[in-house]
């Protein structure tokens, strides 16, 4: 199954010039925790932000250029992505276009919301619909002002 990760304002705001809006120790544990160990997904631009491979994961990168992206598994289309990972799950980091481009396949999103006023951004997160994705928890930050959401999508009452 494919997960979404990410850690927004209260405006869906995801980053600025691509760089974080915010980074919280708490929210970093977290998102290690979720996908140490698995496959994580992100575009070129968020590669290139991280500036390496996260380690202990298996990197891939969605992009359509001849670029390389060192210790990374590197496709050119969301169905190449998708028929790699096969049945194993894979998480979804970004950036705003890779979120966008996989929305349809994610079953689950982990949403850290940022409780601070909103900062200036220029890449955001799709809005998660009730009708489509309900909250399953929300727990409050211990040690950062964040909420940290999990949303399940709905099945269809049809099948």
């Amino acid at each position: 199954m494919l997960k979404l990760v990410a850690a927004v304002d209260r405006r869906g705001g995801l980053g600025k010039d691509n760089q974080l809006l915010y980074r919280f120790e708490e929210d970093m544990a977290r998102f290690r925790s979720l996908t140490m160990g698995r496959p994580v997904i992100m575009g070129s631009k968020t590669y290139r932000s991280i500036g390496r491979p996260l380690p202990g994961r298996e990197n891939l990168v969605l992009s359509q250029s001849q670029e390389a992206f060192p210790g990374a598994r590197v496709f050119s289309s969301k169905e190449d992505v998708l028929a790699y990972l096969g049945d194993r799950d894979g998480f979804v980091i970004g950036g705003e276009q890779i979120f966008r481009l996989f929305w349809e396949d994610a079953g689950e999103i982990f949403l850290t919301e940022v409780t601070l006023e909103p900062r200036e951004a220029d890449a955001f997160f799709p809005p998660v619909r009730p009708e489509v994705f309900e909250e399953v928890e929300c727990i409050p930050g211990k040690a950062s002002p964040c909420l940290f959401h999990r949303y399940v999508r709905r099945r269809d009452k049809s099948g």
